[in-house]
């Protein structure tokens, strides 16, 4: 801008010296003019100097301007963020919500529609039974007690009043519940009858009737044994209630006819039925055990061997049949927790065969 002032009053100055020289007054004209030109420029240099000047504040005031709406636009785009993160976050509480009141609404409509439980279970297979004084009784024998909703449940029975060593008349209660609270009850009779004396003419049609069932014609004694053995270990059921012991017939007639006893039972069974298939047999009976105990000798033509068919331990399990003074010593021996289990008095019996014809 200096720079043009300075090129106009030069330009001033040569005017002036021409004006001199074709007068002083057209001079005078003519500087005016001059004057009045550069008067002229001078403004209109200072025109576009503010227009400039004001072009430039426009631009910088544009600038500020976008960058405060770009600020604002940041600003709002990060407040709408946030507030949709929110709304996100209160859409998805409102809908677990609504998730968890449908599933509370929809337990309460099964609650309130479930019908209770008002139906006491069923016992079924009770019968009035009969026993002869002294005899054991099978209460739970094809019993049994079940609920339309919980299923198989469990039965009580209270025969507290019952004394079967003595005749007459008694009340078996049966009762089952279910965990509703729900109670059925049942009762029986059980009537206990004089003792009754067992003879042989009780017993040997029980023990013909196993004989021809299981003993095919023409077997032979050996097998024969084997067979009746078998079936006395199969269908006996042992008890640890003594039966009654009076005689080998009313032994025998236990284990045939009731078929449950205890080792004098299941002696006296097998001694019957080998006697009935014509086998020599004899009873022998623990000496010197902490409890009694009876088996057989048996004779099928080969001498005289050990048989028992009372059923053994689990832990100690052992098949006596047609056994050795030996086999059933070494037996006692591997069991202390009996002492003395097949201990005999050997001089009461006849002598007994020493080779292995069964086992080891």
């Amino acid at each position: 801008m200096q720079k043009r002032k300075s090129v106009v009053v030069i330009g001033v100055f040569l005017v002036f010296l021409l004006t001199a020289c074709y007068g002083q007054s057209n001079g005078e004209n003519d500087q005016n003019k001059e004057l009045s030109g550069v008067v002229s420029d001078t403004e209109s240099e200072s025109t576009d100097s503010e227009i400039l000047a004001k072009k430039e504040s426009e631009a910088e005031s544009v600038a500020e301007s976008e960058s405060h709406t770009e600020s604002e636009t940041e600003s709002q785009s990060e407040a709408g963020s946030e507030t949709k993160s929110q709304s996100d976050a209160e859409s998805e509480t409102e809908s677990q919500s609504e998730v968890e009141s449908e599933a509370e609404s929809e337990s309460e409509a099964e609650s309130e529609t479930q019908e209770p439980d008002t139906q006491a279970p069923v016992i079924k297979g009770t019968k009035d039974i009969t026993i002869y004084a002294g005899e054991s009784v099978s209460y739970r024998k094809g019993v049994t007690a079940t609920d339309d909703v919980d299923g198989k449940v469990d039965l009580s029975i209270d025969s507290s009043k019952v004394d079967r060593n003595t005749p007459g008349t008694y009340v078996v209660t049966y009762s089952a519940v279910d965990e509703a609270g729900n109670q059925a009850k049942k009762e029986i009779t059980l009537t206990v009858l004089e003792k009754k004396v067992i003879s042989e003419e009780d017993v040997i049609p029980l023990a013909d009737k196993v004989i021809a069932d299981v003993v095919p014609e023409g077997t032979s004694k050996y097998d024969t044994a084997y067979k009746l053995f078998r079936w006395c270990k199969k269908n006996l059921t042992y008890s640890y209630s003594a039966g009654d012991r009076s005689s080998v017939w009313a032994g025998a007639y236990e284990g045939l006819h009731d078929k449950t006893g205890d080792c004098f039972v299941y002696y006296a069974t097998y001694e019957v039925l080998l006697t009935r298939a014509g086998i020599d047999n004899m009873k022998v009976a623990r000496v010197d055990g902490e409890t009694s105990h009876w088996w057989n000798l048996v004779n099928t033509g080969d001498g005289w061997y050990h048989c028992d068919t009372s059923p053994r331990s689990k832990d100690h399990p052992y098949t006596c049949f047609m056994q050795t003074d030996e086999q059933v010593a070494a037996y006692t021996e591997s069991y202390p927790e009996k002492p003395n289990y097949y201990n005999f008095d050997s001089s009461l019996y006849p002598e007994r065969a020493t080779e292995i014809i069964y086992g080891d």
